[in-house]
């Protein structure tokens, strides 16, 4: 970028990994005493972190100012604004919805658009940091500028996820997950291998994932953001095929139910994809079960399961016991939170 080689650079990491610190602070101080006559502008989710990185970029050039060659002019030192001496150089921090008007830049870095998963979540916040995006910031970049984008990935629909849905040719994307996950990993990692062993190592990351569950891990962690929902299963498949007490009763039991919860992709620590299906009532009134985990030689069915089945070193399961059309309904699905028999 400041070779002009590049004018768009997207970099997606986990959080804690030092992107801030290297891309939001040291980048800037270096590219200011290579070009004191140039203007940067940082953004993030709030002026308040915005002016952090712009009060260490100020009070690193106030303490070190002789050998880096650069000083600040008397009367314009603040840590969202200064300028350097000797030309139209300096630094404005604002936070992302801020106005910049009136001010250009050269290159404009992007740290942290993003606040929590509330704001991810929520279309508002989403459309307000996009609407700043292209009203406010794009028309602040001088005719030879560049745009860096800094951000942990919280929704498919985020800042970096929009732009690469309208623009992925023209961004030079630096994407690196807290456990290498791809043969074309920016760093040459083998699958598998931390972004930072030293401080953050693979049994580390194995905890976080299990504390902060499957949704924030492959987000923030993996930047491989999901909705809600998931990734492969939607909300309204579920919900529109719920059936009422009234519906359930009418149905032919003479059916097969399968289900499966996949755990796709080509990483070799995804979780194992369990399996199960279940046949509708016998003329006995019993339940006939096959799970899979691994699956047994025979399909279950009745008080016991074989004795040669591996289930016999785990805690007995639902199925163990014969169960009655008419008792299976409201004794398994009716767990589901309401009152009604649901399926689907």
């Amino acid at each position: 970028m400041a070779e002009g080689r590049l004018d768009r650079v997207m970099l997606t990491m986990p959080p804690r990994h030092g992107k801030s610190r290297r891309a939001s602070r040291w980048a800037p101080l270096w590219y200011l005493r290579r070009n004191p006559g140039h203007r940067m502008m940082i953004a993030s989710y709030s002026s308040d972190l915005a002016d952090d990185h712009g009060r260490w970029i100020r009070d690193a050039i106030l303490t070190w100012g002789e050998d880096l060659g650069i000083h600040l002019k008397p009367g314009s030192q603040a840590a969202n604004r200064f300028d350097i001496v000797g030309g139209e150089g300096g630094l404005l921090a604002a936070g992302i919805g801020g106005g910049l008007t009136g001010r250009g830049a050269h290159i404009a870095i992007v740290d942290d658009p993003v606040k929590d998963m509330a704001d991810a979540d929520s279309p508002t916040m989403r459309k307000r940091a996009w609407d700043w995006w292209t009203s406010v910031l794009q028309t602040r970049i001088e005719p030879t500028g560049a745009i860096c984008v800094i951000q942990t990935r919280w929704h498919e629909d985020d800042l970096s996820g929009r732009i690469l849905a309208s623009e992925r040719d023209a961004w030079h994307v630096i994407d690196l997950p807290a456990l290498a996950d791809s043969p074309d990993d920016p760093l040459g990692r083998p699958l598998g291998e931390p972004l930072w062993p030293s401080r953050f190592d693979a049994a580390h990351h194995a905890k976080t994932r299990k504390r902060v569950g499957e949704r924030v891990w492959g987000a923030l962690y993996m930047q491989k953001s999901r909705p809600p929902e998931g990734g492969v299963w939607k909300r309204p498949w579920i919900d529109g095929a719920r059936l009422n007490a009234v519906q359930f009763s009418g149905l032919d039991m003479a059916r097969i139910v399968v289900a499966v919860d996949p755990a796709g992709g080509d990483s070799t620590v995804n979780d194992e994809t369990p399996a199960s299906s279940a046949s509708a009532a016998t003329s006995t009134g019993t339940c006939t079960c096959w799970p899979t985990d691994p699956a047994p030689s025979e399909p279950m069915t009745g008080a016991s399961p074989p004795a040669a089945s591996p289930w016999n070193s785990r805690p007995t399961p639902w199925w163990s016991s014969p169960t009655t059309a008419a008792t299976w309904p409201n004794r398994y699905f009716g767990r589901l939170g309401s009152s009604s028999v649901q399926t689907g």
